[in-house]
């Protein structure tokens, strides 16, 4: 194999071997020759991580570096170790004071879970002094493995209300905010606390990606054999009465109001009407106590839902 820095020697190098090698060069085989010109890579160009919350620039998102000291880390670690895991897809989970139930996307507040580990009350109390901290009665503990991280979603509406409260243990991370395509990368080292409030909460999705090392402003940092996350929140009890969206885009009525039901969801429009058509076709002449439309989220519109109301 030869190299050349400019494709034309190559090409000429390709025409004097065609022109001169016979026979006796070619020893009776048959050679099949070409070229192809080296495409260099293209370093992707990636997006500065802010260390702040104000250099992040999302409204009611707030960072507290070292809102735990290491020994509390460790009791915290040591307090939920032997817990009561349930484990998921790709992590396992705790709940204290309500239980979230993944299949309703909601909470039982009628049937109160654990209260918080002893280790954790101090803490919890530490965070609500912070302004704008609601009343946090639920707790939810979560334990992702080497590079797994956390799709993007926005907490559920129906279930929790007011801020929330995240505390990053055994390693850090890079936590990304995304709205439409305006994504905004944030550092969490470690021990560090991350509260969404208003925009930050209901009108930006949050999520971690899924790998073992960040590169955070030219500088790789891995995330460790583990992160564990003390995430905080109030439990909700009432219809969301949230002003991001008419809807919510989390079913806000459903539930509450008897004469809504929504069946299925697609990411394409297109089949979102083609199923509205068909589970509620138009018939000239004949009225009917239905009607079918289409809804999407505010914060994330690539996500249709057809949603049945009773008009009489």
């Amino acid at each position: 194999m030869s190299e050349y820095s400019r494709p034309k020697d190559d090409q000429h190098t390709r025409h004097l071997w065609v022109g001169n090698a016979g026979p006796g060069v070619a020893g009776g085989r048959c050679f099949y020759l070409g070229y192809a010109a080296r495409k260099e890579r293209q370093s992707k160009v990636l997006p500065p991580v802010a260390l702040t919350a104000e250099a992040c620039g999302v409204e009611g998102l707030a960072l507290y570096p070292e809102f735990v000291t290491p020994e509390e880390e460790a009791q915290l670690l040591a307090a939920v170790e032997e817990g009561p895991w349930e484990t998921l897809a790709r992590r396992r989970v705790q709940h204290y004071g309500f239980k979230f139930a993944y299949k309703l996307r909601n909470v039982d507040r009628s049937q109160p879970g654990q209260p918080f580990p002893t280790s954790v009350q101090p803490i919890a109390a530490r965070m609500q002094q912070l302004a704008g901290m609601p009343v946090l009665d639920q707790l939810t503990v979560n334990e992702y493995p080497a590079g797994v991280g956390l799709s993007p979603h926005v907490d559920t509406h129906s279930a929790f209300t007011g801020a929330i409260a995240s505390l990053s243990l055994a390693g850090p991370a890079v936590m990304e905010f995304r709205q439409g395509d305006d994504h905004r990368p944030l550092f969490l080292p470690a021990r560090s606390l991350v509260v969404l409030g208003g925009e930050a909460r209901y009108a930006w999705q949050h999520y971690i990606p899924h790998r073992k090392a960040d590169w955070v402003n030219g500088e790789l940092v891995a995330r460790g054999t583990r992160r564990v996350s003390f995430t905080f929140r109030q439990a909700r009890g009432f219809p969301c009465d949230c002003q991001y969206h008419a809807g919510c885009g989390n079913g806000k009525y459903f539930g509450v109001r008897e004469d809504i039901a929504v069946l299925g969801s697609d990411r394409s429009i297109g089949l979102a009407e083609v199923a509205a058509k068909r589970l509620l076709p138009v018939v000239p002449g004949q009225q009917v106590s239905l009607r079918a439309d289409l809804v999407t989220s505010f914060y994330d519109k690539s996500n249709w839902c057809v949603v049945f109301t009773q008009t009489a």
